[in-house]
């Protein structure tokens, strides 16, 4: 169920903890079930209520107590077949990763919005040079997405900043393709000095 789509700008999804912008939106669909397969992961199904999504996109979940999970699709399932993208009235199932199912309950809205998520943002807490590493730097994600091969710049006190690019990305010591707002995370930079990144810089997409 939708709610109201006609022209109103903006609509109240399932929950009246859940207000979206529909303007803003390229897809939707909320969870009817969520399985965990071993060998492939996290399944979430349901029936696309608006718009197209193809294997490979970020997505938000919003949960229906409000608050948002970020996730990667990893594969699109069409009954039995493999898929590339997926529509308004198909049922589907979606592999998604970066997320465990206990994140997840029926009832949460998988969306896409038409504009990426917000320019990210973070505040470096510590730096090091990590053998075999390189150069890692930690801290909170403050806004926005990141992922690997994402280039970001870092911003320095009174001094240029200097270009860099994400070739890798740890959260929990696990290897990870993305992150988002609120997690704690180690970013390793290629393309800048240790001597070049300080605590208390912050770090945003290019």
């Amino acid at each position: 169920y939708l709610g109201s789509i006609n022209g109103i700008e903006k609509s109240i999804i399932n929950n009246e903890n859940i207000v979206m912008d529909i303007n803003q939106i390229g897809f939707i669909m909320p969870i009817k079930d969520v399985f965990y397969i071993t060998g492939v992961g996290v399944i979430a199904t349901g029936i696309v209520s608006t718009g197209e999504l193809r294997t490979g996109e970020f997505v938000e979940i919003i949960k229906t107590n409000g608050d948002t999970l970020y996730s990667k699709v990893n594969k699109l399932r069409y009954f039995d077949k493999i898929i590339t993208h997926i529509q308004s009235g198909d049922v589907v199932a979606i592999e998604l990763r970066g997320i465990v199912k206990s994140q997840l309950s029926p009832g949460d809205i998988i969306i896409k919005r038409e504009r990426e998520f917000g320019d990210f943002s973070m505040k470096v807490e510590g730096v090091f040079d990590i053998v075999n590493k390189g150069i890692v730097v930690i801290g909170q994600v403050s806004t926005g997405l990141i992922k690997i091969g994402d280039y970001v710049k870092i911003s320095m006190p009174s001094e240029t900043s200097v270009e860099c690019k994400i070739s890798g990305i740890e959260i929990n010591y696990t290897h990870a393709e993305f992150a988002y707002a609120e997690q704690y995370v180690a970013l390793i930079l290629s393309g800048v000095k240790f001597s070049q990144i300080h605590k208390g810089d912050v770090i945003q997409t290019i």
